[in-house]
C-alpha cells in the first residue's frame, strides 16, 4: 500500500494549524487523504493564524473534519481563502470577519473565543 492510499488524521486543538505544508507537501498526501478533528475553543485569533498560513500556502488545509458538524463552519473559511487565493491577504482577513460575524449572528451557536 502506497501512502497515497492510505487516509491521515490530525488534531487540532483550539484551531490551531495541524501541520506546515513543507512536511505535507513532501510526502505528497492531499487534503482529501486528511481527517482533521477540532476540540477545544472555537479560537479566531488561532483560526486566523492558521487561515493566513494556509493562504501564504505554509500549512496543509482543512481536509475534511471527519464527523464533526462544528467543522463545516472552519472547512467553509478555508473555502473563502481558496476562492480568493490571488487576494491580498488584508483584503481576505476583512471579509473572514465579515464571515465571523454571520456565523456568530446565527443563533449564538458559534461563540467565538479569542
Amino acid at each position: 500500500m502506497f501512502y497515497t492510499e492510505n487516509r491521515f488524521k490530525a488534531v487540532s486543538t483550539d484551531l490551531r494549524a495541524v501541520a506546515p505544508a513543507t512536511h505535507w507537501t513532501n510526502t505528497r498526501v492531499s487534503d482529501n487523504n486528511l481527517d482533521v478533528f477540532a476540540y477545544g475553543d472555537m479560537s479566531w485569533t488561532n483560526l486566523n493564524r492558521w487561515l493566513k498560513l494556509y493562504h501564504a500556502r505554509e500549512s496543509v488545509g482543512k481536509g475534511s473534519g471527519g464527523d464533526q458538524k462544528r467543522f463545516e463552519v472552519i472547512a467553509r473559511a478555508f473555502g473563502i481563502v481558496e476562492e480568493l487565493e490571488e487576494v491580498q491577504w488584508s483584503v481576505v482577513e476583512k471579509v473572514l470577519e465579515q464571515f465571523r460575524e454571520a456565523v456568530s449572528a446565527k443563533d449564538g451557536m458559534w461563540d467565538w473565543t479569542e
